[in-house]
């Protein structure tokens, strides 16, 4: 599975469904809606997704892990407790290895849950 455009939609209201910027406690996003990646990211290839009940996540072909929704208890991974609304890159893998992290290793999978996160990690030399 890959593919360089993804939709999400339903409850939005902790920023999981990706593709806004305000935030309403209750909101449903009845349709599906493209979720807004940043610009840089055009044409790049999405190669697996996964969702929790107020997270979601998706790991490029670049083997780079971005996460969004609720942010309170850090399952994004992103220091702060600030819901993220929108894809935001993960640079765990560098605070984890060192400086070059992301590049000598590739995230194989994430799944998360209501309130934590997983990641498999593979790391070569």
């Amino acid at each position: 599975m890959s593919g360089n455009a993804l939709f999400a939609w339903g409850r939005a209201d902790y920023g999981q469904v990706g593709h806004t910027y305000e935030i309403k406690r209750g909101h449903i996003e009845m349709s599906p809606q493209q979720v807004a990646f940043p610009k840089s990211l055009e044409g790049t290839r999405i190669k697996d997704i996964s969702t929790g009940s107020s997270i979601s996540m998706a790991i490029t072909e670049e083997n780079d892990i971005y996460t969004w929704g609720f942010g309170e208890s850090c399952a994004t991974g992103h220091i702060g407790t600030e819901d993220i609304t929108r894809p935001k890159k993960l640079d765990v893998l560098k605070k984890a290895y060192g400086k070059t992290g992301s590049t000598n290793c590739h995230v194989l999978g994430a799944a998360g849950g209501a309130q934590h996160s997983l990641m498999i990690v593979e790391r070569f030399a």
